[in-house]
């Protein structure tokens, strides 16, 4: 299963995004999420980043998110997020038949 978060962000705010990425994955570790992927746009919205978090069960999203509310690390974490970023789509998929 997983958790597809299309990411726009502020301009320029691509390496602070990043940054706190990197802080962010180890605590989502522990509940079980995987950064599988990341990557950032060369052609098209320049501002724009898509994560691919490979996570338990969809049942478990909501229940990581309601953990980590009551994190302080994550609610620090948190707020330099909110701050780089305009807007966040996610879909929660699973692997195509014809995936490798």
């Amino acid at each position: 299963m997983y958790l597809i978060a299309r990411v726009q962000l502020r301009y320029g705010s691509t390496e602070r995004f990043g940054a706190a990425l990197t802080r962010l994955r180890p605590i989502v570790a522990r509940h079980g999420w995987r950064l599988e992927a990341a990557y950032v746009n060369i052609v098209g919205p320049l501002a724009e980043v898509l994560d691919i978090w490979e996570v338990p069960s969809a049942d478990s999203v909501a229940t990581t998110l309601a953990v980590l509310e009551a994190d302080p690390e994550f609610a620090t974490i948190r707020a330099e997020l909110v701050d780089v970023i305009l807007h966040e789509e996610t879909t929660l998929s699973s692997k195509a038949p014809f995936s490798p």
